[in-house]
């Protein structure tokens, strides 16, 4: 259902404000769906996220949740208002439904049952005349009823305090222990009041009904603030998503080589084709950068980009005399042209097949990684495109500042986060 506008839906006032709390904003809505509904996304039922259960969803945002309420427990703190007013208001209304003495008022008897507790267990009586206090059902001195005080609290009988504290002689004394407790308590000609102990004023709202019958969690206060009002909605659902691990990912590291020296290759591509680049760096067991490059290629595509920056750093660990045992690119398909045999493209064909023929009298292999475990060629391929210019780099400290963190990074051997 669609919700246009309010003016036109003639709802209580306080059911059409509970209802328009439950309106998000459109992204959030999004979110949830994506979040809540299914448990698998494919026709194969492989499970391609990570589900929250709805009622952590529901939960305030101080306790970790979106701030969406239950309509179950909206449902339970307005039929207990329902059940308030009956008890307890004086409108022509109330008189009537008292007269049908229905068991339930109408309600389902889950909900009556709930909704009569919470009243039982958040009401209190103010003394006035005390004709409308049962003596011993209802509370009204104490912290609890005083047919708590009996051995059977099931037989204590019906009987108002006022009919206790005038008539002194009254067989129900006899029940009550400690009688001369109740010799101070005196009566006014006021009317009687009920008060609802959740507010200050007395007076019963469904707000506080609703806090008092929703589940209760851990509150944190730190996770409200990523729902800062400076944070895009987008981001901060984000946030929460990653925060309750709902969104899959994965951690992802460079792997040094067990032996020898590795080589990470990259190529870029602004507009594939546009203006490309690529780069690669030579790197120890350890994570030492023993030669890097960024080679500025001209117009073209990002396969030519690609096959030209593993040519370009076959040829250089070669002019250097370094052995590569390993070889590693983010390019899913220029590593299944190398296993296969197979010449992506024609255009290529001028640099695939000496590097090619390399790995074939090296016999080392092409392996294929994430972008996150290719970090410091992506750089070095960037700045190539960028800059228009063929550079070589021997040490760490010569390396453009985009490719000393990755670098530093992958040589203490801390993870990326790969979403998906």
């Amino acid at each position: 259902m669609r919700i246009f506008a309010w003016h036109g839906i003639k709802y209580a006032r306080g059911l059409k404000a509970n209802m328009k709390g439950l309106v998000l904003q459109k992204d959030i809505w999004m979110n949830l769906l994506f979040a809540c509904m299914a448990r698998n996304s494919g026709l194969d039922g492989i499970k391609r996220r990570h589900w929250l259960p709805w009622k952590d969803v529901q939960r305030p945002i101080i306790e970790g949740g979106l701030g969406i309420r239950s309509l179950w427990h909206i449902q339970l703190s307005m039929a207990t208002k329902h059940l308030w007013n009956i008890y307890h208001s004086s409108s022509i209304w109330t008189h009537y439904a008292r007269l049908l003495s229905h068991p339930t008022y109408g309600l389902p008897k889950i909900v009556f049952i709930i909704a009569k507790s919470s009243i039982i267990d958040s009401s209190r009586w103010i003394l006035g005349r005390g004709d409308s206090v049962d003596f011993f059902h209802d509370l009204w001195t104490g912290n609890s009823p005083l047919r708590f005080m009996l051995a059977d609290p099931d037989d204590a009988p019906h009987v108002t305090v006022r009919e206790m504290l005038q008539n002194r002689s009254q067989p129900a004394w006899s029940l009550v222990p400690h009688m001369q407790k109740l010799s101070s308590i005196h009566l006014s000609e006021d009317h009687d009041t009920c008060i609802w102990t959740h507010s200050t004023d007395g007076l019963f709202n469904t707000r506080s009904a609703y806090d008092i019958l929703r589940p209760r969690g851990i509150q944190r206060p730190a996770l409200a603030k990523i729902w800062h009002c400076l944070f895009l909605r987008k981001a901060s659902m984000f946030c929460w998503k990653v925060i309750h691990r709902v969104i899959p990912i994965k951690l992802v590291r460079w792997i040094p080589p067990v032996y020898g020296l590795c080589l990470n290759v990259d190529g870029a591509s602004k507009g594939n084709p546009g203006l490309s680049g690529g780069g690669g760096c030579i790197r120890d067991s350890n994570g030492n950068i023993c030669l890097a490059f960024a080679f500025h290629y001209g117009f073209g595509n990002s396969l030519q980009a690609e096959v030209r920056a593993l040519h370009d750093g076959l040829m250089l660990a070669n002019e250097f005399g370094l052995s590569i045992n390993q070889i590693y690119s983010d390019s899913a398909l220029l590593v299944q042209s190398f296993t296969n045999n197979s010449l992506p493209s024609w255009e290529c064909a001028r640099w695939w097949r000496p590097a090619f023929d390399t790995l074939r009298s090296l016999q080392t292999s092409c392996c294929h990684v994430f972008r996150e475990a290719n970090k410091v060629a992506d750089a070095l391929a960037s700045y190539a495109t960028s800059n228009h210019g063929n550079k070589i780099f021997t040490t760490f400290s010569s390396l453009p500042l985009a490719c000393r963190g990755p670098a530093t990074l992958d040589k203490t051997g801390l993870p990326y986060v790969r979403l998906g």
